[in-house]
C-alpha cells in the first residue's frame, strides 16, 4: 500500500507542477480528487500523470 501512496503523491505533484487544477475532495481513508473540475479516481490521477509525461521523468 505504501508504494501506491508514493506513486499517487508523485502523480499529484507532477500534475500540480504542470499547472493542473487538482483538488483533494475526499478524506485520507477514501481519497477522491477533482482534476480541472472533473471528479476522478486515484487510478485516473495516476493515468493522467503518465499521459502527461510522468513516465519519462521517472
Amino acid at each position: 500500500m505504501e508504494g501506491d501512496i508514493t506513486l499517487l503523491q508523485e502523480a499529484v505533484y507532477f500534475l500540480l507542477d504542470r499547472g493542473a487544477a487538482i483538488e483533494l475532495v475526499g478524506d485520507a481513508e477514501a481519497p477522491e480528487f477533482e482534476v480541472e473540475g472533473e471528479a476522478v479516481t486515484v487510478s485516473q490521477v495516476i493515468l493522467k500523470a503518465y499521459a502527461a509525461g510522468m513516465a519519462e521523468q521517472r
